[in-house]
């Protein structure tokens, strides 16, 4: 298909009378782009995921100028013919779809023939392929939607898709895009979860020619974790191997700022899903500090006619027949994997020892004397202990305390003789798990 030619169909012309018509394809592919393509990680996604679907054993990401100036995927996976190479870039061609009963079982991750033609309609778009049957490759270059050049190529077995000047016409979106430290913040989290939901494939992420990402490929989970984040916090994760939710949990004391590092892939999709993030969380319940989240990648196995992933263009979101079976499993599968970890049994019995001293409410009778004696309490009116010494750690110098409350989830306040005791929780747990380490 050498040469121009137009991408898509002719424009319908209104006949007399007539105000309803069809857009222009450039039109049509101009808002379908909005919706499946809003910013430079979008447009790695939809691409990774095709390599992904192609069978790739490695795929190569490289970004220059957070993805305004290029954003280029290269795999060895099986490849595109001269004849179907083209037609990829139409709107609604895919392979992996044929009629709307199959739709219930997809098992790619792409299949609604979008992703290529919205990114067509708002960059330049280069793509070289050639599948294992063939001796060379075909080329074809693409402008908002028009075929400008197609022809052979050499390049090996595989596809390369090369995005240039991305929202060069559509001026509006570059308004929106965040500043290039951000968008490649996004780019490098987003490459990274699909590694992780994919660790039998090899995946590099070079940004403005720096590595930033480089994974085995090995199938180790927890060897492409460290590859994501690092050695000793992959060496902290729990793991899960249960029959529908397989994967890695951090252990209480490992925790973030934000949900950003919660990873659930359904059926090898990753997926945004508020309620099974939800039920992740309930399962550390009472072990981990408020206002802060787990570290967690994991997989759950659903029956494909139980998911719906036909719910959004960008295929980020999916509705399930019985979604609190799967909430349950979540849950369930995660309860397990910190009940059983070495450090859950020492961490109870820090939640036990502030529960004890929140029942321990003191009459004001027993507050007068220290239990056993018959001397007065002299701690609130005595010295407090010498600093530049160590401190007795011992609970003989403190008094019976009575719990009051709590102040700004961090404080516990206790009423001592005379005196109101601030407990700073965050320090009296770190402390009580030390001496349960020294005992």
């Amino acid at each position: 298909m050498p040469g121009r030619g137009n991408m898509s169909r002719p424009e319908v012309g209104l006949e007399p009378g007539q105000t309803i018509g069809i857009l222009p394809a450039a039109v049509a592919n101009g808002i379908a782009a909005g919706e499946v393509v809003d910013r430079p990680a979008a447009v790695v996604k939809e691409l990774v995921e095709n390599s992904i679907d192609a069978g790739a054993a490695r795929i190569q990401v490289r970004i220059a100028a957070a993805g305004q100036e290029l954003i280029e995927v290269v795999d060895d996976g099986q490849g595109m013919s001269p004849a179907d190479l083209p037609v990829a870039f139409h709107r609604h061609a895919t392979s992996k779809l044929r009629s709307l009963e199959d739709l219930p079982t997809i098992h790619t991750l792409g299949f609604r023939g979008e992703a290529l033609a919205s990114i067509a309609a708002v960059a330049e778009v280069e793509a070289v392929s050639r599948n294992r049957d063939r001796g060379e490759g075909y080329r074809v270059r693409i402008q908002a939607g028009e075929l400008l050049t197609a022809g052979s190529a050499g390049c090996p077995v595989g596809t390369r898709v090369s995005v240039e000047q991305l929202f060069f016409n559509t001026p509006a979106r570059l308004k929106f895009l965040k500043q290039p430290a951000t968008e490649n913040a996004v780019i490098s989290r987003l490459v990274g979860e699909l590694a992780l939901g994919n660790p039998t494939i090899a995946f590099s992420l070079e940004v403005d020619r720096r590595r930033v990402i480089e994974t085995p490929g090995t199938g180790d989970l927890r060897a492409t974790f460290a590859a994501v984040y690092d050695a000793e916090t992959a060496s902290a994760m729990l793991p899960i191997e249960e029959s529908s939710v397989r994967g890695l949990i951090s252990p209480p004391a490992l925790h973030r700022g934000t949900r950003d590092h919660v990873v659930i892939l359904v059926n090898g999709r990753r997926i945004q899903h508020r309620n099974l993030v939800f039920a992740i969380e309930q399962a550390y319940r009472g072990l981990r500090e408020p206002d802060r989240f787990p570290l967690a990648v994991l997989s759950v196995l659903v029956d494909p006619a139980e998911v719906d992933v036909n719910v959004h263009p960008t295929k980020r979101e999916v509705r399930f027949r019985n979604e609190r079976a799967i909430f349950a499993a979540l849950e369930r599968a995660c309860y397990h994997a910190l009940r059983q970890s070495p450090l859950y049994e020492l961490q109870a019995g820090v939640s036990g020892r502030l529960l004890e001293l929140r029942e321990t409410a003191l009459t004001p009778e027993r507050l007068k004397r220290s239990p056993g004696t018959d001397a007065p309490l002299a701690w609130a009116d005595g010295p407090a202990p010498q600093g530049g010494r160590e401190m007795d750690t011992q609970s003989s110098w403190l008094p019976p305390l009575a719990y009051v409350g709590q102040l700004l989830n961090g404080y516990l306040v206790a009423e001592a003789p005379n005196a109101l005791v601030l407990i700073d929780q965050h320090a009296a747990h770190e402390r009580v798990l030390f001496d349960r380490i020294l005992e």
